[in-house]
Protein backbone atom coordinates (compact mmCIF):
# COMPACT_ATOMS: atom_id res chain seq x y z
CA UNK A 1 0.00 0.00 0.00
CA UNK A 2 1.29 3.66 -1.09
CA UNK A 3 0.40 6.87 0.21
CA UNK A 4 1.88 9.87 -1.39
CA UNK A 5 1.04 12.80 0.22
CA UNK A 6 1.40 16.49 -0.74
CA UNK A 7 2.27 19.42 2.01
CA UNK A 8 2.75 23.12 1.76
CA UNK A 9 4.38 24.41 4.61
CA UNK A 10 3.45 28.15 6.13
CA UNK A 11 6.82 29.09 4.46
CA UNK A 12 5.35 28.13 0.85
CA UNK A 13 7.91 25.29 1.18
CA UNK A 14 6.79 22.08 -0.72
CA UNK A 15 7.41 18.30 0.41
CA UNK A 16 6.00 15.39 -0.81
CA UNK A 17 6.01 12.40 1.22
CA UNK A 18 5.63 8.79 0.47
CA UNK A 19 4.57 6.05 2.82
CA UNK A 20 5.06 2.55 1.66
CA UNK A 21 3.51 -0.66 3.93
CA UNK A 22 4.46 -3.82 2.19
CA UNK A 23 3.13 -7.09 4.01
CA UNK A 24 3.60 -10.68 2.76
CA UNK A 25 1.76 -13.60 3.70
CA UNK A 26 3.14 -16.88 5.29
CA UNK A 27 2.27 -19.76 2.43
CA UNK A 28 1.36 -21.62 6.07
CA UNK A 29 -0.28 -19.44 7.98
CA UNK A 30 -1.84 -15.87 7.95
CA UNK A 31 -2.61 -13.78 4.50
CA UNK A 32 -1.16 -10.55 4.47
CA UNK A 33 -5.38 -9.18 4.71
CA UNK A 34 -5.26 -11.09 7.69
CA UNK A 35 -1.99 -9.85 9.46
CA UNK A 36 -2.92 -6.12 8.62
CA UNK A 37 -6.78 -6.14 9.94
CA UNK A 38 -6.54 -8.54 12.39
CA UNK A 39 -3.61 -7.29 14.25
CA UNK A 40 -4.42 -3.99 14.77
CA UNK A 41 -7.66 -4.99 15.78
CA UNK A 42 -6.18 -7.80 18.03
CA UNK A 43 -3.85 -5.40 19.45
CA UNK A 44 -6.50 -2.41 20.04
CA UNK A 45 -8.51 -5.10 21.84
CA UNK A 46 -5.81 -6.02 23.92
CA UNK A 47 -5.33 -2.42 25.36
CA UNK A 48 -8.99 -1.62 26.18
CA UNK A 49 -8.62 -5.06 28.58
CA UNK A 50 -5.75 -3.71 30.10
CA UNK A 51 -7.42 -0.44 30.60
CA UNK A 52 -5.13 1.58 27.96
CA UNK A 53 -7.83 3.07 26.06
CA UNK A 54 -10.55 3.85 28.11
CA UNK A 55 -12.41 6.38 25.38
CA UNK A 56 -15.76 4.95 24.69
CA UNK A 57 -17.61 4.35 21.47
CA UNK A 58 -16.64 4.74 17.76
CA UNK A 59 -12.76 5.94 17.71
CA UNK A 60 -10.68 6.87 15.59
CA UNK A 61 -6.87 6.05 15.69
CA UNK A 62 -5.70 9.65 15.49
CA UNK A 63 -4.97 9.84 19.05
CA UNK A 64 -0.79 9.38 20.08
CA UNK A 65 -1.95 7.98 22.85
CA UNK A 66 -3.24 5.06 21.00
CA UNK A 67 -1.98 5.18 17.36
CA UNK A 68 1.85 4.92 19.30
CA UNK A 69 1.79 2.07 21.14
CA UNK A 70 -0.03 0.21 18.56
CA UNK A 71 2.19 1.59 16.12
CA UNK A 72 4.84 -0.46 18.27
CA UNK A 73 3.20 -3.68 19.22
CA UNK A 74 2.89 -3.89 15.12
CA UNK A 75 6.46 -3.62 14.79
CA UNK A 76 7.34 -5.90 17.19
CA UNK A 77 5.15 -8.59 14.94
CA UNK A 78 6.85 -7.10 11.22
CA UNK A 79 4.27 -4.61 10.17
CA UNK A 80 6.50 -1.32 9.56
CA UNK A 81 5.67 1.86 7.12
CA UNK A 82 8.27 2.79 5.35
CA UNK A 83 8.64 6.86 4.58
CA UNK A 84 10.49 8.66 2.31
CA UNK A 85 10.19 12.39 1.54
CA UNK A 86 11.70 14.96 -0.57
CA UNK A 87 11.51 18.99 -0.54
CA UNK A 88 10.45 19.81 -3.94
CA UNK A 89 11.01 22.88 -5.25
CA UNK A 90 8.04 24.91 -8.01
CA UNK A 91 5.02 23.50 -9.69
CA UNK A 92 1.55 22.20 -7.98
CA UNK A 93 1.28 19.53 -5.35
CA UNK A 94 -0.61 17.60 -7.80
CA UNK A 95 1.72 17.95 -10.73
CA UNK A 96 4.54 16.99 -8.19
CA UNK A 97 2.68 13.84 -6.75
CA UNK A 98 2.18 12.83 -10.12
CA UNK A 99 5.82 13.41 -10.99
CA UNK A 100 7.77 13.06 -7.66
CA UNK A 101 8.41 9.49 -7.01
CA UNK A 102 8.14 8.21 -10.71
Amino acid sequence: MRHDVGIEWPDLTKEVKQIDLVVYGDPEGYTAMAKTVGLPTGIAARMILDGEIQQKGMLRPLNVSMYRPMLKRLQQEGIVARETSKVVDGGSLNDLLVSSFS
